[in-house]
């Protein structure tokens, strides 16, 4: 495990824009692979994930490339339906190439997936949808594989156990060239479940209800080229602006999407912060000294979706 070592007592100031979505750009490439064809993705942060997702495109056989924030795709070259086990491992959502690559060669093979060190977080949601929709599935613990084939999926009334980002973007992307209509119930309301539907919109895929609790794929025979530009990290905004509260700081962030941050306003509001916004900017102003939140109620923000029990993809 790396280490940092941090010399406190200067004020975090100034004005930043966040990058690309790494929770939005990482489904987006493995939907790329669904339309045999092009995908043009801006605002691409530069990221190990990235990196090696793209390695993962192209050792299936896709044409990648990444430069100045835009990464294209060629996906008609595809001539391998395995996932190679040593990227697969390298991070969770290699577990999204499942839905994406069953949907279009209803046949890959994956080794579970790695990544970060957050303990363990069950994918059967994912695998049991993916039955549901006609995949043989085999999980293979002892070689830690996943054997997934079928010649066609159809689709299906699916309620998830609980609102899972990862079920919920692979049910996706399998569904949107799937016979038939696919319903997800109970699915993720995460600003990235809107963002993968967006993009596969622009690709040609038939899909509404994303963001809420229920979402209608109607499947299509093909999808075509498409051109994307993925939302800002909502997560790395609200990171800036708890670094600039705690150390007594100013902050302007530009190039943000304001409703997907409000929810921690009210916090750093309690706390003395002084914050104000617009349709693409918050401005954040701290005290000296920050007040105690001990006292205030531990209720969630009404912003906040309902909170996942369990660690689950």
């Amino acid at each position: 495990m790396g280490e940092y070592h941090v010399r406190g007592g200067l004020r975090i100031a100034g004005q930043i824009t966040p990058g690309g979505a790494k929770n939005a750009v990482l489904p987006i490439l493995s939907a790329a692979v669904l339309n045999s064809g092009k995908s043009i993705i801006h605002n691409v942060p530069e990221i190990t994930d990235v990196f090696n997702t793209l390695d993962i495109l192209r050792a299936l056989g896709c044409e990648a490339s990444f430069r100045d924030g835009t990464v294209t795709v060629d996906s008609g070259g595809i001539g391998s339906l395995v996932v190679p086990a040593e990227l697969a491992k390298l991070m969770r959502s290699s577990i999204l190439f499942l839905g994406s690559m069953l949907g279009r060669f209803g046949e890959v093979e994956l080794s579970f997936p790695g990544g970060c060190s957050l303990g363990a977080r069950n994918f059967d949601y994912h695998l049991e949808a993916l039955r549901m929709m006609g995949a043989d599935v085999i999980k293979d613990c002892e070689k830690e594989l996943l054997l997934c084939s079928n010649a066609k999926l159809t689709g299906q009334q699916i309620t998830l156990p609980s609102p899972s980002v990862g079920a919920t973007e692979n049910i996706l992307l399998a569904a949107v060239l799937a016979e038939g209509e696919t319903v997800i119930r109970n699915a993720a309301l995460e600003p990235e479940i809107v963002e993968l539907a967006d993009y596969l919109i622009r690709a040609g895929a038939k899909v509404r209800g994303a963001g809420t609790g229920t979402i209608v794929i109607e499947g299509v025979k093909r999808l075509h080229d498409a051109s994307h530009s993925v939302i800002p990290d909502r997560i790395v905004a609200g990171t800036y602006l708890c670094a600039a509260a705690m150390t007594g700081g100013e902050l302007l962030l530009t190039g943000v999407i304001t409703d997907h941050i409000r929810p921690i306003y009210t916090r750093l509001s309690d706390a003395g912060c002084t914050i104000k916004d617009g349709k693409d900017y918050c401005w954040l102003r701290a005290p000296s000294r920050l007040q105690s939140l001990a006292t205030l109620t531990t209720e969630p923000h009404p912003g906040f979706p309902k909170c996942n029990k369990g660690r689950c993809l």
